[in-house]
Protein backbone atom coordinates (compact mmCIF):
# COMPACT_ATOMS: atom_id res chain seq x y z
CA UNK A 1 0.00 0.00 0.00
CA UNK A 2 3.18 2.50 0.99
CA UNK A 3 4.53 1.88 -2.47
CA UNK A 4 1.92 2.51 -4.13
CA UNK A 5 1.72 6.08 -2.21
CA UNK A 6 5.10 6.62 -3.27
CA UNK A 7 4.67 5.84 -6.53
CA UNK A 8 1.75 8.08 -7.08
CA UNK A 9 3.87 10.78 -5.64
CA UNK A 10 6.75 10.49 -7.49
CA UNK A 11 4.28 10.28 -10.80
CA UNK A 12 2.47 13.66 -9.65
CA UNK A 13 6.45 15.19 -9.11
CA UNK A 14 7.13 14.43 -12.67
CA UNK A 15 4.31 15.26 -13.77
CA UNK A 16 4.38 18.59 -12.71
CA UNK A 17 8.50 18.80 -13.52
CA UNK A 18 7.13 17.98 -17.31
CA UNK A 19 4.98 21.41 -17.25
CA UNK A 20 7.17 23.54 -15.82
CA UNK A 21 8.99 25.02 -18.82
CA UNK A 22 12.49 27.24 -19.05
CA UNK A 23 12.18 29.19 -21.82
CA UNK A 24 10.97 32.16 -19.90
CA UNK A 25 12.86 30.97 -16.98
CA UNK A 26 16.45 31.27 -17.79
CA UNK A 27 17.14 34.59 -18.38
CA UNK A 28 18.44 37.70 -16.32
CA UNK A 29 15.57 40.10 -16.46
CA UNK A 30 12.04 40.28 -18.09
CA UNK A 31 13.21 42.30 -21.01
CA UNK A 32 11.36 44.72 -23.22
CA UNK A 33 9.23 44.97 -24.73
CA UNK A 34 5.87 43.18 -24.66
CA UNK A 35 3.10 42.26 -22.35
CA UNK A 36 5.32 39.96 -19.82
CA UNK A 37 7.59 43.35 -19.49
CA UNK A 38 4.09 45.26 -18.73
CA UNK A 39 3.51 43.02 -15.69
CA UNK A 40 6.69 42.81 -14.48
CA UNK A 41 7.36 46.76 -14.85
CA UNK A 42 4.10 46.83 -12.26
CA UNK A 43 5.71 44.37 -9.53
CA UNK A 44 9.42 45.66 -10.00
CA UNK A 45 7.69 49.84 -9.37
CA UNK A 46 5.71 48.35 -6.10
CA UNK A 47 8.16 45.87 -4.87
CA UNK A 48 11.20 47.63 -5.19
CA UNK A 49 10.68 51.24 -6.01
CA UNK A 50 7.45 50.78 -3.37
CA UNK A 51 5.84 53.94 -6.10
CA UNK A 52 4.58 54.24 -9.14
CA UNK A 53 7.37 56.08 -11.30
CA UNK A 54 8.34 54.08 -14.33
CA UNK A 55 11.10 56.11 -15.29
CA UNK A 56 13.59 53.73 -14.30
CA UNK A 57 11.93 50.94 -15.46
CA UNK A 58 12.31 52.47 -19.29
CA UNK A 59 15.31 53.77 -19.12
CA UNK A 60 17.60 52.93 -22.17
CA UNK A 61 14.33 52.00 -23.86
CA UNK A 62 13.34 54.33 -26.54
CA UNK A 63 9.62 51.72 -27.07
CA UNK A 64 7.67 53.53 -24.41
CA UNK A 65 4.49 51.13 -24.05
CA UNK A 66 2.07 54.33 -22.75
CA UNK A 67 2.59 58.13 -22.82
CA UNK A 68 0.35 60.79 -21.91
CA UNK A 69 1.61 64.41 -20.84
CA UNK A 70 5.27 62.87 -20.43
CA UNK A 71 3.91 59.91 -18.34
CA UNK A 72 5.55 56.66 -19.28
CA UNK A 73 3.88 53.80 -18.19
CA UNK A 74 3.07 49.69 -19.13
CA UNK A 75 0.16 49.26 -21.28
CA UNK A 76 -0.82 46.43 -18.97
CA UNK A 77 -2.67 46.69 -15.93
CA UNK A 78 -1.52 46.74 -12.85
CA UNK A 79 -3.52 44.84 -10.78
CA UNK A 80 -0.56 41.21 -11.98
CA UNK A 81 1.61 43.74 -10.53
CA UNK A 82 0.48 44.01 -6.96
CA UNK A 83 -0.36 40.40 -6.94
CA UNK A 84 2.85 39.70 -7.93
CA UNK A 85 4.77 42.32 -5.71
CA UNK A 86 5.31 40.96 -2.83
CA UNK A 87 7.12 37.27 -4.72
CA UNK A 88 9.51 39.64 -6.47
CA UNK A 89 10.05 41.47 -3.35
CA UNK A 90 10.75 37.77 -1.87
CA UNK A 91 13.32 37.15 -4.32
CA UNK A 92 15.03 40.07 -4.67
CA UNK A 93 15.88 40.16 -0.59
CA UNK A 94 17.39 36.79 -1.48
CA UNK A 95 19.60 38.15 -4.43
CA UNK A 96 20.63 41.19 -2.42
CA UNK A 97 22.14 38.56 0.15
CA UNK A 98 23.97 37.15 -2.70
CA UNK A 99 24.96 40.41 -4.07
CA UNK A 100 26.74 40.92 -0.64
CA UNK A 101 28.44 37.83 -0.42
CA UNK A 102 30.18 37.63 -3.53
CA UNK A 103 31.06 41.46 -3.51
CA UNK A 104 29.35 42.03 -7.23
CA UNK A 105 25.84 42.51 -8.91
CA UNK A 106 24.28 38.95 -8.50
CA UNK A 107 22.44 38.88 -11.93
CA UNK A 108 23.09 35.54 -13.09
CA UNK A 109 20.35 33.68 -15.44
CA UNK A 110 17.07 32.86 -13.07
CA UNK A 111 18.36 34.15 -10.40
CA UNK A 112 16.06 34.92 -7.25
CA UNK A 113 14.26 37.55 -8.76
CA UNK A 114 13.22 35.81 -11.62
CA UNK A 115 12.72 32.44 -9.75
CA UNK A 116 10.50 34.12 -6.80
CA UNK A 117 8.76 35.95 -9.41
CA UNK A 118 7.84 33.09 -11.80
CA UNK A 119 6.74 31.08 -8.89
CA UNK A 120 4.07 33.85 -8.13
CA UNK A 121 1.77 32.59 -11.03
CA UNK A 122 1.80 28.87 -9.79
CA UNK A 123 1.01 29.91 -6.88
CA UNK A 124 -1.97 31.96 -7.63
CA UNK A 125 -3.00 28.81 -10.17
CA UNK A 126 -3.09 26.39 -7.29
CA UNK A 127 -4.61 28.73 -5.05
CA UNK A 128 -7.94 29.25 -7.47
CA UNK A 129 -7.94 25.25 -7.51
CA UNK A 130 -8.19 25.13 -4.10
CA UNK A 131 -10.54 28.27 -3.69
CA UNK A 132 -12.52 26.45 -6.45
CA UNK A 133 -12.78 23.41 -4.46
CA UNK A 134 -14.17 25.34 -1.40
CA UNK A 135 -16.90 26.84 -3.45
CA UNK A 136 -18.05 23.73 -4.17
CA UNK A 137 -17.89 22.09 -0.48
CA UNK A 138 -19.45 25.35 0.24
CA UNK A 139 -22.55 24.53 -2.35
CA UNK A 140 -22.28 21.04 -1.45
CA UNK A 141 -21.20 19.64 -4.51
CA UNK A 142 -19.25 16.22 -4.13
CA UNK A 143 -16.34 16.65 -6.53
CA UNK A 144 -12.98 14.67 -6.81
CA UNK A 145 -9.96 17.05 -6.51
CA UNK A 146 -8.20 15.26 -9.66
CA UNK A 147 -11.36 15.83 -12.19
CA UNK A 148 -10.65 19.68 -11.01
CA UNK A 149 -6.92 19.52 -11.80
CA UNK A 150 -7.82 18.07 -14.88
CA UNK A 151 -10.47 21.10 -15.87
CA UNK A 152 -7.77 23.39 -14.68
CA UNK A 153 -5.05 21.80 -16.80
CA UNK A 154 -7.42 21.09 -19.73
CA UNK A 155 -8.93 24.59 -19.72
CA UNK A 156 -4.97 26.17 -21.33
CA UNK A 157 -4.55 28.60 -18.52
CA UNK A 158 -1.75 26.65 -16.99
CA UNK A 159 0.65 27.48 -19.72
CA UNK A 160 0.48 30.96 -18.09
CA UNK A 161 1.47 29.74 -15.06
CA UNK A 162 4.22 27.12 -15.96
CA UNK A 163 5.55 29.23 -19.04
CA UNK A 164 4.27 32.88 -19.56
CA UNK A 165 4.10 32.93 -15.99
CA UNK A 166 4.58 37.20 -16.34
CA UNK A 167 0.99 37.22 -18.05
CA UNK A 168 -1.92 37.80 -16.43
CA UNK A 169 -4.44 35.07 -16.76
CA UNK A 170 -3.91 33.22 -13.63
CA UNK A 171 -4.20 36.38 -11.76
CA UNK A 172 -7.50 36.67 -13.77
CA UNK A 173 -8.22 33.36 -12.80
CA UNK A 174 -7.07 33.49 -8.91
CA UNK A 175 -9.39 36.88 -8.56
CA UNK A 176 -12.88 35.22 -10.47
CA UNK A 177 -12.51 31.94 -7.82
CA UNK A 178 -11.81 34.01 -4.83
CA UNK A 179 -14.57 36.30 -5.59
CA UNK A 180 -17.03 32.98 -5.97
CA UNK A 181 -15.54 31.86 -2.81
CA UNK A 182 -16.11 34.70 -0.55
CA UNK A 183 -19.72 34.80 -1.86
CA UNK A 184 -20.15 31.65 -0.96
CA UNK A 185 -18.87 31.99 2.48
CA UNK A 186 -21.21 35.32 2.70
CA UNK A 187 -24.29 33.32 1.69
CA UNK A 188 -24.07 30.15 3.02
CA UNK A 189 -20.95 29.40 5.59
CA UNK A 190 -20.78 32.53 8.01
CA UNK A 191 -22.21 36.10 9.65
CA UNK A 192 -18.84 37.19 9.89
CA UNK A 193 -18.88 40.78 8.28
CA UNK A 194 -15.54 40.21 7.20
CA UNK A 195 -16.78 39.00 3.86
CA UNK A 196 -19.27 41.87 2.92
CA UNK A 197 -15.91 44.20 3.56
CA UNK A 198 -13.34 41.69 0.96
CA UNK A 199 -15.90 41.06 -1.74
CA UNK A 200 -15.28 44.51 -3.17
CA UNK A 201 -11.80 44.38 -2.75
CA UNK A 202 -11.59 41.51 -4.80
CA UNK A 203 -13.67 42.60 -7.44
CA UNK A 204 -11.80 45.82 -7.54
CA UNK A 205 -8.84 43.43 -8.42
CA UNK A 206 -10.54 41.39 -10.43
CA UNK A 207 -10.70 44.54 -12.86
CA UNK A 208 -7.51 45.99 -11.88
CA UNK A 209 -6.10 42.65 -13.49
CA UNK A 210 -7.93 42.86 -16.85
CA UNK A 211 -10.45 46.32 -16.76
CA UNK A 212 -12.76 44.87 -19.03
CA UNK A 213 -13.65 41.67 -17.40
CA UNK A 214 -16.94 43.55 -15.89
CA UNK A 215 -18.89 39.85 -15.60
CA UNK A 216 -16.48 39.42 -12.17
CA UNK A 217 -19.22 42.01 -10.64
CA UNK A 218 -22.17 40.03 -11.34
CA UNK A 219 -20.02 37.12 -9.93
CA UNK A 220 -21.96 37.34 -5.83
CA UNK A 221 -25.09 37.22 -7.81
CA UNK A 222 -24.44 34.09 -9.37
CA UNK A 223 -23.57 32.60 -5.99
CA UNK A 224 -26.75 33.94 -4.31
CA UNK A 225 -28.96 32.41 -6.94
CA UNK A 226 -27.33 29.14 -6.69
CA UNK A 227 -27.76 29.23 -2.14
CA UNK A 228 -31.48 28.69 -3.43
CA UNK A 229 -32.16 30.40 0.27
CA UNK A 230 -35.69 32.78 -0.60
CA UNK A 231 -34.13 34.42 2.75
CA UNK A 232 -30.51 34.83 2.11
CA UNK A 233 -29.06 38.30 2.70
CA UNK A 234 -28.88 41.18 -0.01
CA UNK A 235 -25.24 42.18 0.23
CA UNK A 236 -26.40 45.59 -1.55
CA UNK A 237 -27.80 46.15 1.99
CA UNK A 238 -24.60 45.51 4.01
CA UNK A 239 -23.44 48.78 5.32
CA UNK A 240 -19.54 46.92 5.09
CA UNK A 241 -20.21 46.29 1.91
CA UNK A 242 -21.16 50.08 0.69
CA UNK A 243 -18.29 51.33 2.57
CA UNK A 244 -15.70 48.71 1.25
CA UNK A 245 -17.18 49.46 -2.37
CA UNK A 246 -16.71 53.19 -1.82
CA UNK A 247 -13.25 52.62 -0.67
CA UNK A 248 -12.52 50.06 -3.55
CA UNK A 249 -13.78 52.65 -6.14
CA UNK A 250 -10.84 55.31 -4.55
CA UNK A 251 -8.52 52.94 -4.96
CA UNK A 252 -8.85 52.81 -8.31
CA UNK A 253 -9.18 56.57 -8.85
CA UNK A 254 -6.24 56.92 -7.33
CA UNK A 255 -4.15 53.88 -9.05
CA UNK A 256 -5.28 54.90 -12.54
CA UNK A 257 -4.20 58.50 -12.06
CA UNK A 258 -1.08 57.33 -10.07
CA UNK A 259 0.30 55.12 -12.87
CA UNK A 260 -1.19 56.27 -15.98
CA UNK A 261 -1.32 60.86 -15.06
CA UNK A 262 -4.90 61.00 -15.32
CA UNK A 263 -8.66 59.36 -13.76
CA UNK A 264 -9.38 57.19 -16.34
CA UNK A 265 -12.28 54.28 -16.90
CA UNK A 266 -11.71 53.43 -20.52
CA UNK A 267 -9.30 50.58 -20.77
CA UNK A 268 -9.00 51.54 -24.98
CA UNK A 269 -6.68 55.04 -23.51
CA UNK A 270 -4.52 52.56 -21.52
CA UNK A 271 -3.34 50.75 -24.81
CA UNK A 272 -3.68 54.03 -26.99
CA UNK A 273 -5.40 52.31 -29.50
CA UNK A 274 -9.40 52.78 -30.43
CA UNK A 275 -9.26 51.83 -33.93
CA UNK A 276 -10.12 48.37 -33.09
CA UNK A 277 -13.47 48.81 -31.34
CA UNK A 278 -13.97 51.97 -33.98
CA UNK A 279 -13.66 49.25 -36.74
CA UNK A 280 -16.28 46.85 -34.97
CA UNK A 281 -18.90 49.52 -34.35
CA UNK A 282 -18.85 50.90 -37.79
CA UNK A 283 -19.59 47.53 -39.10
CA UNK A 284 -23.14 48.40 -37.89
CA UNK A 285 -24.33 50.28 -40.39
CA UNK A 286 -24.82 46.91 -42.87
CA UNK A 287 -26.79 44.71 -39.49
CA UNK A 288 -27.66 41.40 -41.08
CA UNK A 289 -24.10 41.01 -42.76
CA UNK A 290 -22.07 41.96 -39.27
CA UNK A 291 -24.45 39.32 -37.78
CA UNK A 292 -23.70 36.75 -39.94
CA UNK A 293 -19.93 37.50 -40.03
CA UNK A 294 -19.56 37.75 -36.24
CA UNK A 295 -21.67 34.34 -35.53
CA UNK A 296 -18.88 32.98 -37.89
CA UNK A 297 -16.32 34.06 -36.12
CA UNK A 298 -18.27 32.80 -32.88
CA UNK A 299 -17.96 29.20 -34.14
CA UNK A 300 -14.26 29.67 -35.28
CA UNK A 301 -13.67 30.46 -31.61
CA UNK A 302 -15.63 27.29 -30.60
CA UNK A 303 -14.62 24.80 -33.47
CA UNK A 304 -11.42 26.49 -35.25
CA UNK A 305 -8.17 24.27 -35.52
CA UNK A 306 -6.38 27.53 -34.45
CA UNK A 307 -7.21 26.71 -30.57
CA UNK A 308 -10.96 26.30 -30.48
CA UNK A 309 -12.50 25.91 -27.19
CA UNK A 310 -14.24 22.43 -28.15
CA UNK A 311 -10.57 21.13 -28.54
CA UNK A 312 -8.68 22.78 -25.93
CA UNK A 313 -10.42 24.99 -23.29
CA UNK A 314 -13.35 22.17 -23.02
CA UNK A 315 -14.48 23.53 -19.76
CA UNK A 316 -15.06 26.91 -21.01
CA UNK A 317 -16.97 25.11 -24.17
CA UNK A 318 -18.92 23.10 -21.81
CA UNK A 319 -19.75 26.58 -19.04
CA UNK A 320 -20.85 28.24 -22.38
CA UNK A 321 -22.99 25.11 -23.56
CA UNK A 322 -24.33 25.32 -20.02
CA UNK A 323 -25.32 28.90 -19.90
CA UNK A 324 -27.39 29.02 -23.32
CA UNK A 325 -29.30 25.69 -22.34
CA UNK A 326 -30.67 27.17 -19.30
CA UNK A 327 -31.48 30.28 -21.43
CA UNK A 328 -34.28 28.65 -23.51
CA UNK A 329 -34.89 25.73 -20.51
CA UNK A 330 -34.87 27.21 -17.52
CA UNK A 331 -36.04 30.70 -17.31
CA UNK A 332 -34.92 32.53 -14.36
CA UNK A 333 -32.89 35.69 -13.44
CA UNK A 334 -29.53 33.22 -13.74
CA UNK A 335 -30.85 31.94 -17.24
CA UNK A 336 -30.51 35.52 -18.80
CA UNK A 337 -27.28 36.75 -16.01
CA UNK A 338 -24.86 34.11 -17.31
CA UNK A 339 -24.60 33.76 -21.05
CA UNK A 340 -24.60 37.86 -21.19
CA UNK A 341 -21.26 36.82 -18.91
CA UNK A 342 -20.12 34.40 -21.42
CA UNK A 343 -20.67 36.61 -24.45
CA UNK A 344 -19.32 39.76 -22.65
CA UNK A 345 -16.04 37.90 -22.15
CA UNK A 346 -16.28 36.12 -25.94
CA UNK A 347 -17.68 39.43 -27.55
CA UNK A 348 -13.60 40.78 -26.82
CA UNK A 349 -12.02 37.98 -28.68
CA UNK A 350 -14.55 38.57 -31.90
CA UNK A 351 -13.62 42.41 -31.38
CA UNK A 352 -9.75 41.55 -31.69
CA UNK A 353 -9.62 38.60 -34.50
CA UNK A 354 -7.20 36.99 -32.66
CA UNK A 355 -6.06 34.29 -30.59
CA UNK A 356 -3.67 37.33 -28.94
CA UNK A 357 -0.11 35.71 -30.23
CA UNK A 358 0.20 32.99 -27.53
CA UNK A 359 -1.35 29.78 -26.55
CA UNK A 360 -5.36 29.85 -26.72
CA UNK A 361 -8.12 32.15 -26.74
CA UNK A 362 -6.12 33.65 -23.76
CA UNK A 363 -9.30 36.04 -23.22
CA UNK A 364 -11.32 33.50 -22.09
CA UNK A 365 -9.68 31.58 -19.15
CA UNK A 366 -10.92 34.13 -16.51
CA UNK A 367 -14.55 32.22 -17.52
CA UNK A 368 -12.70 28.54 -16.23
CA UNK A 369 -13.72 28.69 -11.86
CA UNK A 370 -17.18 29.94 -13.18
CA UNK A 371 -17.29 27.39 -15.76
CA UNK A 372 -16.50 24.51 -13.56
CA UNK A 373 -19.22 26.27 -10.74
CA UNK A 374 -21.94 25.47 -13.84
CA UNK A 375 -20.70 22.15 -14.58
CA UNK A 376 -21.53 20.97 -10.87
CA UNK A 377 -24.49 22.86 -10.57
CA UNK A 378 -26.07 21.61 -13.47
CA UNK A 379 -24.46 18.48 -15.04
CA UNK A 380 -22.39 16.56 -12.21
CA UNK A 381 -20.30 12.87 -12.95
CA UNK A 382 -22.96 10.94 -14.98
CA UNK A 383 -23.96 13.05 -17.81
CA UNK A 384 -22.78 13.50 -21.54
CA UNK A 385 -21.14 16.74 -21.40
CA UNK A 386 -19.18 16.27 -18.13
CA UNK A 387 -17.53 13.05 -19.54
CA UNK A 388 -16.54 14.84 -22.60
CA UNK A 389 -15.32 17.75 -20.98
CA UNK A 390 -13.07 14.95 -19.10
CA UNK A 391 -11.73 13.31 -21.87
CA UNK A 392 -11.40 16.18 -23.90
CA UNK A 393 -9.35 17.92 -20.74
CA UNK A 394 -6.80 15.12 -21.27
CA UNK A 395 -6.66 15.60 -24.82
CA UNK A 396 -5.99 19.45 -24.41
CA UNK A 397 -3.42 18.62 -21.21
CA UNK A 398 -1.09 16.84 -24.16
CA UNK A 399 -1.69 20.08 -26.20
CA UNK A 400 0.04 22.14 -23.44
CA UNK A 401 3.07 20.01 -23.69
CA UNK A 402 3.58 19.79 -27.41
CA UNK A 403 2.91 23.23 -27.96
CA UNK A 404 6.20 24.94 -29.74
CA UNK A 405 7.90 21.88 -30.08
CA UNK A 406 7.79 21.61 -33.68
CA UNK A 407 7.26 23.37 -36.59
CA UNK A 408 3.51 22.06 -36.85
CA UNK A 409 2.92 23.06 -33.25
CA UNK A 410 4.98 26.69 -33.43
CA UNK A 411 3.36 29.89 -33.80
CA UNK A 412 4.81 32.29 -36.91
CA UNK A 413 3.83 34.84 -39.05
CA UNK A 414 0.37 33.25 -40.62
CA UNK A 415 -3.46 34.11 -41.75
CA UNK A 416 -4.97 33.18 -38.72
CA UNK A 417 -8.73 31.76 -38.59
CA UNK A 418 -9.87 35.10 -39.14
CA UNK A 419 -8.42 36.16 -41.93
CA UNK A 420 -6.34 38.11 -40.36
CA UNK A 421 -2.20 38.74 -40.99
CA UNK A 422 -0.70 38.00 -37.48
CA UNK A 423 3.00 37.78 -36.19
CA UNK A 424 2.25 34.61 -34.27
CA UNK A 425 -0.50 32.18 -35.31
CA UNK A 426 -0.69 28.40 -36.10
CA UNK A 427 -4.36 28.00 -38.11
CA UNK A 428 -3.57 24.79 -38.54
CA UNK A 429 -2.80 24.25 -35.11
CA UNK A 430 -4.91 20.63 -34.39
CA UNK A 431 -3.40 18.80 -37.26
CA UNK A 432 0.06 19.66 -36.27
CA UNK A 433 -0.31 18.60 -32.74
CA UNK A 434 -1.83 15.53 -33.94
CA UNK A 435 0.78 15.08 -36.00
CA UNK A 436 3.51 15.59 -33.76
CA UNK A 437 2.61 12.70 -31.76
CA UNK A 438 4.20 10.50 -33.85
CA UNK A 439 7.63 13.17 -33.93
CA UNK A 440 10.80 12.17 -31.97
CA UNK A 441 12.01 15.97 -31.81
CA UNK A 442 8.74 16.67 -29.57
CA UNK A 443 9.21 14.38 -27.33
CA UNK A 444 12.81 15.36 -26.53
CA UNK A 445 12.53 18.96 -26.94
CA UNK A 446 9.36 18.45 -24.22
CA UNK A 447 11.96 16.65 -22.05
CA UNK A 448 14.63 19.23 -22.43
CA UNK A 449 12.63 22.35 -22.26
CA UNK A 450 10.97 20.66 -19.24
CA UNK A 451 12.77 21.36 -15.58
CA UNK A 452 12.37 17.95 -15.40
CA UNK A 453 14.85 17.62 -18.19
CA UNK A 454 16.90 20.57 -16.90
CA UNK A 455 17.39 19.05 -13.68
CA UNK A 456 18.29 15.90 -15.27
CA UNK A 457 21.19 17.35 -17.59
CA UNK A 458 22.24 19.96 -14.36
CA UNK A 459 23.08 17.04 -12.47
CA UNK A 460 25.09 15.26 -15.61
CA UNK A 461 27.07 18.45 -16.16
CA UNK A 462 27.93 18.78 -12.22
CA UNK A 463 29.91 15.27 -12.48
CA UNK A 464 30.56 15.43 -15.86
CA UNK A 465 31.22 18.85 -17.69
CA UNK A 466 29.79 20.04 -20.85
CA UNK A 467 32.76 18.39 -22.60
CA UNK A 468 32.55 14.77 -21.18
CA UNK A 469 28.68 15.10 -21.64
CA UNK A 470 28.83 15.68 -25.62
CA UNK A 471 31.33 13.11 -26.10
CA UNK A 472 29.10 10.52 -24.30
CA UNK A 473 26.18 11.36 -26.30
CA UNK A 474 28.53 11.15 -29.72
CA UNK A 475 28.76 7.50 -28.88
CA UNK A 476 24.96 7.27 -29.18
CA UNK A 477 24.47 9.14 -32.47
CA UNK A 478 22.66 11.78 -30.81
CA UNK A 479 22.34 15.42 -32.41
CA UNK A 480 24.74 17.43 -29.90
CA UNK A 481 26.19 19.55 -32.87
CA UNK A 482 22.67 21.23 -32.52
CA UNK A 483 23.51 25.02 -31.95
CA UNK A 484 20.39 25.49 -29.80
CA UNK A 485 21.49 22.34 -27.39
CA UNK A 486 24.59 23.52 -27.12
CA UNK A 487 23.37 27.05 -26.05
CA UNK A 488 20.98 24.86 -23.49
CA UNK A 489 23.95 23.10 -22.02
CA UNK A 490 25.70 26.57 -21.06
CA UNK A 491 23.11 27.98 -19.79
CA UNK A 492 22.35 25.00 -17.44
CA UNK A 493 26.14 25.27 -16.38
CA UNK A 494 25.69 29.11 -15.36
CA UNK A 495 22.24 28.52 -13.72
CA UNK A 496 22.81 28.31 -9.84
CA UNK A 497 22.66 24.96 -7.97
CA UNK A 498 20.67 26.72 -5.50
CA UNK A 499 18.05 27.62 -8.05
CA UNK A 500 17.44 23.96 -8.61
CA UNK A 501 17.19 23.08 -5.21
CA UNK A 502 14.92 25.76 -4.17
CA UNK A 503 12.47 25.02 -7.24
CA UNK A 504 12.42 21.27 -6.42
CA UNK A 505 11.66 22.10 -2.99
CA UNK A 506 8.65 24.46 -4.81
CA UNK A 507 7.66 21.56 -6.86
CA UNK A 508 7.41 19.27 -3.68
CA UNK A 509 5.28 21.26 -2.32
CA UNK A 510 3.07 21.71 -4.87
CA UNK A 511 2.88 17.68 -4.70
CA UNK A 512 2.24 17.57 -0.52
CA UNK A 513 -0.63 20.28 -1.78
CA UNK A 514 -2.20 17.92 -4.49
CA UNK A 515 -1.78 14.86 -1.87
CA UNK A 516 -3.24 16.39 1.27
CA UNK A 517 -6.48 17.78 -0.85
CA UNK A 518 -7.26 15.15 -2.61
CA UNK A 519 -7.37 13.16 0.85
CA UNK A 520 -9.37 16.18 2.72
CA UNK A 521 -11.81 15.59 -0.56
CA UNK A 522 -11.84 11.58 0.24
CA UNK A 523 -12.81 12.40 4.28
CA UNK A 524 -15.71 14.78 3.14
CA UNK A 525 -16.68 12.32 0.26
Amino acid sequence: MKSKKYIKVLLIFVFISLFLKIDYRFIEEVGCCGDDHDYYMHAETIALDRDLDYENQFEGIEKVRFLFNEKKAPKGFIGSGLLAAPFLFLGDFFNQILKSSVEEEYKPIFNFKILFYSFSAIFYLFLSIYFTSKTLSILNYRHNFYHLLLFYFGSGVTYYAFERYSMSHIYETFSVSFILYLSAKYYLDSDKKIYPILIPIFILVALLVRWVNYFALFLPIIIKIFSNKEDSKKIISEKYFLLSTGVSFLIFCYLSIGVYGVLTFDPQFVYQNTSEVSSFLSELQNPISFIGEKLMFFMYILFSQEFGVFWFSPIIFAGLIISFKNLFTNVSKLSFIVPLMYLQVFAIVVIWNSTASSYGFRYLFSLVPLSIILMYEYHQNNTILFRYAIYFSLFAVMSLLFFETTELTSLRENVNVFGSLERFSQPQYLTGYIKSFINFQGYLKIFTTSFLGASFFKIILLVTGIQNLNETLLRYNLPVANQDFQNYLIDLQQVQLSSFVVSNIFIALIVIFIVRSEKKQEVIS
